[in-house]
């Protein structure tokens, strides 16, 4: 199920808040960007999630396979 809801950004574009929104997880996930420790961001990983972003800042969020 997709929802389509308002979203706030801030006065950003999508992409901004969506550049934004990957830095942010990748931090709580512990990914790093420009390191190769324990838990690298792969190109998959980079694109995979970005998309996921994007799609939420424009305002659709998938919703299955959630508990919410």
């Amino acid at each position: 199920m997709s929802d389509k809801s308002p979203v706030r950004l801030g006065g950003k574009s999508a992409e901004e808040a969506a550049l934004e929104l990957l830095e942010k997880i990748a931090a709580v996930e512990k990914r790093e960007f420009y390191a190769h420790g324990k838990h690298p961001a792969d190109r998959k990983y980079i694109l995979d999630t970005y998309d996921e972003c994007l799609t939420a800042a424009k305002g659709f969020r998938n919703t299955y396979g959630t508990t919410d």
